[in-house]
């Protein structure tokens, strides 16, 4: 499982999917959340089309979506999901989360997650700087490349004018220039 606001969804998210197929998944999920707990919600498009986006992207690289915190609504904690997701799914063994290294200090904010931990198999991905260990949580390191790029730098991008195309997948791109999403608007201060 991969979830996230996807603010939008880039190129460094497809990446970190590649990973834990060649880790050995045989299915990576992608969940836009639809407020995210951990982070302060980003004014200026809807959960729908995140949603659109993300979907848009990943059906076009093969992986699965799944819009379960957008449908549940409010603020999107993880074992819900995960419980969702082992529902649905049925999978043989635990479900693989994909976090970033940047959430590993403040897991233990995160609703129930002793509970979470025994549920899942963490997955870490590599993000900025390497940050220090935790020795009270197992998890797999992801060898993936440091995708220097945020959704926030790229809402930033487009909102000042400057070229994006190159970070995200081009069927965002299109979604993105086509419905003028992120752009500031003449007369409306930022």
């Amino acid at each position: 499982m991969l979830g996230g606001s996807f603010n939008p969804l880039h190129l460094g998210h497809l990446q970190l999917a590649d990973e834990c197929m060649a880790a050995g998944y045989n299915r990576v999920v992608f969940v836009p959340a639809h407020i995210a707990a951990h982070k302060d919600p980003v004014p200026g498009n809807s959960p729908d089309e995140r949603l659109a986006m993300v979907r848009l992207a990943a059906e076009a690289y093969g992986y699965d979506v799944c819009n379960c915190e957008i449908q549940r609504g409010g603020i999107s904690y993880t074992i819900d999901t995960i419980k969702f997701l082992k529902n649905h799914y049925n999978p043989a063994g635990k479900i693989g989360l994909i976090i970033g290294e940047d959430l590993l200090e403040g897991f233990h904010k995160w609703r129930n997650y002793r509970e979470l931990l025994t549920e899942v198999d963490i997955l870490l991905a590599r993000r900025g700087q390497e940050r220090k260990d935790r020795a009270d949580i197992e998890y797999t390191r992801l060898d993936n490349p440091d995708f220097p790029v945020s959704s926030t730098e790229i809402r930033t991008r487009i909102a000042s004018g400057r070229p994006y195309r190159f970070l995200v997948p081009p069927e965002v791109a299109s979604y993105i220039q086509t419905r003028d999403i992120y752009s500031i608007q003449p007369g409306v201060s930022s």
